[in-house]
């Protein structure tokens, strides 16, 4: 480029970074296009970018961009399905992260994006996936770049690269590229989309394209996955992806006197003809055309070390910036369609070039740019419509794209943000009609302490607003994370900025505007919810009131709580709405229905003491002028329970003239609904209060209303009185299926709270009786687990820790485990877990804390070296899966210690086995069970590899290092002819095949695999597996035989007999069958009803003497002898 060049764009830039200094510049004038300030393409967010690039580059201050991005952020901010890279919150996030010119700029705002992005971000993956599992095709903007997870992608990419999200999206991009198959069987691109380039159905488009641009297409997603690799964030399947998109874009590239090039799109008729309907280049751009998708696979061939690709790409973008045909059909200035695009690729592209002659075309393509001394007394134009001329409109009257289909997006606040002097009025996005009631979503910063900065600031701010005029009335609901506030405005929306100012200062993260919808019919139409709203909001007000005095009174004074004001409140409505004693008992059976949480069984000495305190609350005279209340202990809720008297009696007056549009008691029922969460009750104490309050009124008669003189009459239930609940029944499930059979560890199993420890699941989920996957690596793959409590119990059965003790656990996991170890060591005792991983470790760490456990040390290490300093240890549990026992495990065991191991034997087989020393020093095992467990990671790794057998990894195989595998060759195995043979073997139904498994990985030479299975291949007619989650299976080289089982017969209880059988495929797939099958046959006839023993022998141990039934597995750590007795 010539100086002269660079000095006139440089003049160009300032011209226009001049003209567009202020948003007070531009606010008022007519522009084209529109005006819409959170857009990168024709708004606020977009002008920022300009500012930040100058102030990047030295050229100018950093203030006209802060200024640009307090203009986007101004006013709600429009999330949910409308927003996108290059509107909404994305586009204000984008902005905003590159404008971040110091730490900690913009944080507080870019951290509430980010929720917002990412939660709307969550909803569209899971409906992709859902889309995906039914066979159905996508439409474009699932996944482009202007409005798809690709853009979103793109953000994420510079924001948090590594993060949860980032990898999602890259997972799901992967699975785009991999072929979608419809219900009637027929199979499609993974990113065919059933619409025209427009996005929407066309008649011109039948039978919709495969789309190739950048902007809505392919080519977006090949950038992005391959941008991602090169900045090293992987996902399993990156890889084949981007070499699938790049094998179809060559099925589809041309070659003419233009060099190579690319059409738009694919359409079915052009699959047909077997190539595109142009015979040559059209226009070359960013969004469509050569260029863009050049660089796209030049990216990907960086990415991935093609050569020859890399040559390919740039010499077709050579192409198409030197074609005069191709340059010609360029008639604008703009990003996406016109030179400042071919500009910015050329750039981009030749400073990863291996040919220099794609720096040669910059100077051309910047003077492109660079208009005459005529043209520049005119508008700088629109950032990405460049000089295209279209109808004027202005700003103020010009709607956002989602008022354009009519639709109100989900929209939140980020403060107080907007510069002081612009006074341009913001853009209302509804228009409320009298008497409706606006919603305010606010978000807190955490549920902990949502209560708190609600009784401290929100409360005082909504009251002073009322005081000032703004409000007439409000009330509120909480809905976890967040709390709904209703309003009657008075004036026309002056108390946003009380809001935006809470947002400013940090007391809330955010809200988003909305409306709210009344339940007139739950409460018995339009004049019952008149009458519900100005009891809601006395309620929000008065509880506010209260919590505030609960907080500033000293701790040890006595006060009414949550559970005792639920009671006396609800009662207090009841009496007043005419309700007999009986009549009250059918409204808390009411409200029990729509308030259960399962099994709330309390002892019967506990419930009779529980249900006496409620019935004196349900009975006691609180009335307002009651001598309790007027002039009395409780004088501070006089107000309140004059709330509650007044509403029902309005109600009953209602109900009598006929007024009421539903039951008086379901409408009651409904009341009470809404006051006990406006207290912030737990599902479950709300369960038990009507189930106590239902019980307290049947088989009594109807008492006189008592007066009491002590106030203090609390219900002391335990805040974890669910989980305590949980936890012993979960304990009666153990010791009813036979895993619990010790008093030490049942009672261990009772104490220690495992919800402590998995605090990111509900108390249901918490002590359920399956394994909670809590960490996973980059690729998804889970790599630690809180596992199942049936084996966690059957362990500690097996380990037999005493009071006192040392233990040694390795694979720290949630640190539950070590929780049931530390209770049972007591104090005298030490635990000591370790982890390879940071994470687990401090995971582990809090966990413990929280459950109020210290005597437990949680280390950071290699698991397969031990913890020396800590030896010698009376029993060591390993809670990882092994192949081999580390040395340095039973060195650190105390001579008559105990080691507990889950073993690998050979492939997917394992079994957790207690190991002793006899009295020659020899490690023989005493008893062992089935498990599975994740694998050990360190010096010691034992990492599974899984193969994929169907191309929609419906089918897959776990394999180890001690396996011969050629994934290659197994690509396409159940596709070939099919192998079915029987063997005679039959088990009753509960019968466990774990023996015959162990047998077939010590005898067939490639061992056995866990083979899992998707249901979609199993209704496809894939496979036949052997059970719901799929087979055993075994491979040798391209063949694969499984088994699967057929009902036949009945066993001599009545019980049904399930045969074993073999389904084999590949060209070798008989003689693989035929030794399986024979394999289950032996071990059935000779070795069914013989027991199995183990030994652990040193790697330089003489040769075992050959004897039937016995094998030896020389791991890399040491031997393993395997016996059938």
């Amino acid at each position: 480029m010539t100086t002269a060049q660079v000095g006139a764009a440089s003049a160009l830039v300032e011209v226009i970074a001049h003209r567009l200094a202020s948003p007070d510049q531009v606010l008022g004038r007519e522009l084209t296009h529109g005006w819409w300030p959170q857009s990168l393409a024709y708004g606020a967010a977009g002008v920022a970018l300009l500012h930040v690039e100058r102030a990047r580059a030295g050229l100018a201050p950093w203030q006209p961009a802060h200024d640009w991005i307090a203009c986007a952020a101004h006013g709600p901010v429009i999330a949910g399905e409308d927003s996108h890279l290059y509107y909404g919150a994305p586009s204000i996030a984008f902005a905003m992260h590159a404008a971040a010119d110091r730490t900690g700029r913009y944080r507080r705002a870019l951290a509430t994006l980010d929720r917002h992005i990412a939660a709307t971000t969550r909803r569209r993956l899971d409906r992709a996936h859902i889309r995906a599992d039914r066979g159905e095709r996508p439409a474009l903007a699932e996944f482009d770049t202007i409005r798809g997870l690709t853009g979103v992608g793109a953000y994420l990419l510079r924001r948090e690269p590594h993060g949860d999200l980032m990898r999602a999206i890259l997972a799901y991009l992967v699975r785009l590229t991999e072929p979608v198959t419809s219900e009637d069987g027929e199979e499609s691109l993974g990113w065919w989309s059933d619409l025209a380039p427009s996005g929407r159905l066309a008649e011109t488009f039948p039978g919709g394209h495969a789309n190739i641009g950048m902007a809505h297409g392919i080519g977006g997603p090949l950038a992005l996955l391959s941008l991602a690799m090169r900045d090293g964030v992987t996902v399993h399947g990156q890889a084949e992806a981007i070499g699938r998109i790049c094998a179809w874009l060559d099925q589809w590239r041309q070659h003419g006197e233009a060099g190579w090039w690319w059409p738009y799109w694919v359409t079915p008729q052009q699959v047909r003809a077997g190539q595109p309907a142009a015979s040559m280049p059209s226009r070359p751009s960013w969004c469509y055309g050569t260029a863009g998708l050049a660089r796209a696979q030049q990216l990907a061939a960086l990415a991935t070390g093609n050569t020859a690709r890399r040559q390919m790409a740039e010499h077709a973008l050579l192409s198409a910036l030197t074609d005069p045909s191709q340059l010609e059909s360029t008639t604008d200035m703009s990003f996406c369609h016109g030179y400042a695009g071919l500009l910015h690729i050329a750039g981009r592209a030749a400073a990863d070039a291996m040919t220099p002659d794609l720096a040669g075309c910059l100077p051309e393509l910047l003077g492109a740019l660079i208009p005459d001394r005529r043209n520049r007394r005119g508008p700088p134009g629109h950032l990405a419509a460049g000089r295209r001329r279209a109808t004027r409109r202005r700003h103020r009257r010009c709607p956002d794209p989602a008022h354009r289909r009519g639709r109100h997006g989900p929209r939140f606040r980020l403060g107080r943000m907007f510069p002081g002097r612009l006074t341009a009025t913001p853009r209302k996005g509804h228009t409320m009609d009298p008497g409706e009631w606006p919603q305010a979503v606010i978000e807190f910063a955490d549920e902990a302490s949502a209560e708190q900065v609600a009784v401290g600031h929100l409360g005082p701010a909504l009251v002073a607003a009322q005081a000032d005029g703004l409000l007439s009335r409000w009330w509120f609901i909480r809905k976890a994370p967040c709390w709904r506030l209703r309003y009657l405005p008075a004036d026309s929306g002056g108390f946003t900025t009380v809001l935006d100012r809470l947002a400013a200062e940090g007391w809330i993260a955010g809200w988003t505007a909305g409306i709210y919808e009344p339940e007139t019919h739950a409460f018995g139409g339009a004049a019952g919810m008149d009458i519900a709203h100005e009891l809601f909001h006395r309620d929000s007000r008065h509880l506010l009131n209260h919590l505030a005095r609960q907080q500033a009174a000293a701790p040890d004074m006595p006060g009414l709580g949550r559970r005792e004001l639920a009671i006396l409140l609800s009662s207090i409505l009841f009496r007043n709405a005419g309700q007999d004693w009986y009549e009250q008992g059918d409204v808390w059976a009411r409200v029990t229905q729509h308030r259960s949480v399962g099994n709330t069984e309390l002892s019967t000495q506990r419930r009779g003491r529980l249900r006496a305190a409620v019935h004196r609350l349900m009975t006691v005279d609180a009335g307002p002028t009651s001598p309790l209340v007027d002039g009395g202990p409780l004088a501070a809720i006089a107000d309140w329970a004059e709330a509650f008297e007044q509403a029902g009696q309005q109600l009953a007056e209602l109900a009598r003239r006929g007024g009421l549009q539903r039951g008086l008691r379901a409408v009651l029922a409904h009341h009470v609904i809404f006051h006990w969460n406006r207290l912030g009750l737990p599902a479950a104490e709300q369960h038990i209060l009507t189930e106590l309050a239902k019980e307290a009124v049947m088989g009594t008669s109807e008492p006189a209303a008592i007066s009491i003189a002590e106030t203090n009459t609390q219900v002391n239930d335990e805040s974890d009185a669910l989980a305590e609940r949980l936890r012993n029944e979960l304990a009666d499930h153990l010791r009813q299926q036979g895993t619990l059979r010790t008093e030490q560890v049942d009672a261990a199993v009772r104490a220690v709270p495992r919800h402590r420890f998995v605090p990111a699941v509900a108390l249901e989920e918490a002590y359920a009786d399956k394994p909670l996957y809590t960490t996973h690596d980059g690729t998804g793959t889970s790599i630690s687990a809180a596992s199942q409590p049936t084996i966690v119990a059957m362990m500690l059965e097996q380990l037999q820790v005493q009071p006192g003790q040392r233990v040694l656990e390795l694979g720290a996991g949630t640190g539950y485990n070590a929780g049931l170890l530390a209770h049972q060591v007591g104090s005298d005792g030490q635990v000591i877990t370790i982890d390879v991983d940071e994470d687990i470790v401090d995971g582990a760490r809090s966990g413990l804390v929280a459950a109020g456990l210290a005597n437990v040390k949680v280390i950071l290490g290699d698991g397969a070296l031990g913890y020396p300093e800590g030896a010698p240890y009376d029993r060591i549990e390993a809670t990882v899966g092994a192949y081999g026992v580390p040395t340095p495990w039973l060195e650190q065991l105390a001579p008559d210690g105990r080691l507990v191991v889950p073993l690998r034997l050979r492939g997917s087989v394992s079994r957790s086995i207690v190991f002793e020393r006899d009295h020659d020093g020899r490690w023989h095992s005493l008893s062992s069970e089935m498990c599975t467990f994740m694998p050990l990671r360190g010096i010691a790794d034992d990492a599974r590899r899984t193969v994929a057998l169907t191309s929609d990894a419906a089918v897959t195989l776990q394999t180890h290092q001690d396996q011969l595998v050629d994934a290659e060759a197994l690509a396409d195995v159940l596709d070939q002819p099919r192998t079915e043979a029987w063997t005679g073997v039959k088990f009753r139904g509960p019968e466990s095949m774990e023996w015959m498994d162990l047998w077939l990985a010590c005898t067939l030479d490639n061992a056995v695999s866990r083979m899992p299975v998707e249901r979609s291949a199993v209704e496809r007619g894939a496979v036949r597996p052997q059970f719901g989650w799929g087979s055993m299976a075994t491979i040798e080289k391209g063949n694969l035989a499984y088994l699967t089982v057929r009902r036949n017969g009945l066993a001599p209880d009545g019980g049904n007999l399930y045969e074993t059988g073999v389904i084999g495929h590949g060209p070798s797939r008989d003689a693989l069958v035929n030794r399986v099958v024979d394999a289950i046959s032996a071990w059935d006839r000779h070795y069914r009803s013989r027991t199995v023993g183990f030994q652990i022998q040193a790697t330089n141990t003489p040769p075992i003497q050959p004897k039937p039934g016995r094998f030896a597995i020389d791991t890399p750590l040491n031997r393993i002898v395997i016996e059938w007795h």
